[in-house]
């Protein structure tokens, strides 16, 4: 009760090309790229300009579908499905979704 708050773990998402770390940040603040967003958005809703809901939706599909690839251990992006790889910087090579204490 008065001792130490305990923090939650945040949800990290890791970037590389080839040994080079190339973004990382919490899931919720990550960017994914404007090509990927519309090729998801197509396949998801038949929707090449989509709306900000869409956007969401579309966000946390690829989010998901990171998670589910990575497990916790850094892999290739080869690895996504290919509007998923789209989404991320066009050098990336590996990522990796983890915990982290926040």
């Amino acid at each position: 009760m008065f001792g130490k708050k305990r923090r939650r773990p945040i949800t990290q998402i890791e970037v590389w090309a080839g040994e080079k770390l190339i973004a990382e940040g919490p899931m919720e603040e990550f960017q994914f790229q404007e090509p990927g967003i519309i090729a998801m958005s197509n396949k998801l809703f038949n929707d090449s300009d989509p709306c900000e809901i869409h956007r969401g939706a579309v966000r946390w599909q690829a989010l998901l579908a990171m998670e589910s690839a990575s497990g916790g251990a850094r892999v290739s992006v080869d690895a996504l499905e290919p509007e998923v790889k789209a989404a991320l910087l066009p050098e990336a090579t590996t990522f990796r979704v983890r915990e982290v204490e926040g």
